[in-house]
């Protein structure tokens, strides 16, 4: 009789802990939604919009986004529902560069498993965006979850806008053209016989030139690369490199802050996984010992 009780405890101990387990780490990468920001094109003075899309859902009642963009390149002057997700919401005002939106459905029953456009921002392109800029959106953790209250883990990526018109500096290239004449010399010997001799200067140039011939052979055009146009074009090289570390920088912090994000509250399901899977070993170890004792009596 004692082994069967002792069987039985060893058997909910287990069941417990397999629970409590899939309770806290439910939530996987199956189970994960995507919001994606679109990417237009778009001149200084245009307004454009910009579609918000939701994918892969895995089926939620609430969901909170953030929405950030860079203020002296684009205002944002509209927000419209997509009518996918219930209970909608924003914050209060455009001013900042930071935008909130949230759905939440106190009243349902059952999760939403709907997908598609869940929103459309509207921003009025300013006079200082002569490049792309960034529209990035992060989901906060604790505002998205299920009808059971379970976070759902959200994947975020971000879009952009591009200027449709790409301005750029034109190197100037300076041309240098050089004539040089024949010389003549002619020189008498004796009284009847007279020898002409013709010569043409060479000139050199600090770079190769890019040397075209005329039909005189006394003529010779010469272009040539100054230093000026050089430099343009080291500073417009320089220029390109820039914008692209700068946009991979701001892509690469936006998923390390996804990242971290995720990997915090995996660590918070851990340890909450661990203080009761010791709380269970502990009355499990305290039921066991008072079996033997009893066994003992």
């Amino acid at each position: 009789m004692n082994k069967k009780l002792l069987i039985t405890v060893i058997s909910l101990l287990a069941c417990c802990t397999v629970i409590m387990s899939s309770m806290i780490f439910g939530v996987s990468a199956a189970d994960t939604a995507k919001v994606s920001v679109g990417s237009v094109k778009g001149d200084p003075g245009e307004t454009v919009e910009v579609d918000v899309v939701l994918s892969d859902n895995p089926g939620l009642t609430s969901l909170g986004l953030d929405v950030a963009y860079d203020t002296s390149k684009l205002e944002l002057v509209g927000v419209s529902d997509g009518g996918v997700l219930n209970g909608y919401g924003s914050s209060s005002s455009y001013d900042g560069n930071k935008y909130k939106l949230y759905w939440s459905d106190d009243l349902a029953e059952k999760d939403n498993t709907s997908t598609g456009k869940i929103a459309t921002l509207k921003f009025k392109v300013l006079d200082k965006m002569d490049s792309d800029t960034d529209i990035s959106i992060s989901a906060p953790v604790g505002y998205t979850f299920d009808s059971e209250l379970n976070d759902v883990n959200v994947s975020a990526s971000g879009g952009k806008v591009s200027p449709k018109t790409v301005t750029t500096t034109k190197p100037t290239t300076e041309k240098t053209t050089t004539t040089k004449a024949s010389t003549t010399a002619s020189t008498t010997r004796g009284s009847s016989s007279s020898t002409t001799t013709t010569r043409r200067s060479t000139n050199t140039t600090p770079y190769r030139p890019l040397t075209t011939f005329s039909n005189f052979e006394d003529i010779e055009l010469t272009e040539t690369i100054t230093d000026e146009s050089l430099t343009d074009i080291i500073a417009l090289t320089e220029e390109t490199l820039s914008e692209i570390y700068i946009e991979t920088t701001a892509e690469t912090t936006e998923e390390t802050t996804e990242a971290a994000e995720k990997d915090q509250s995996m660590s918070k399901r851990k340890a909450v996984l661990i203080v009761l899977m010791a709380c269970f070993a502990v009355i499990g170890v305290a039921i066991i010992i008072s079996i033997v004792r009893k066994g003992k009596r």
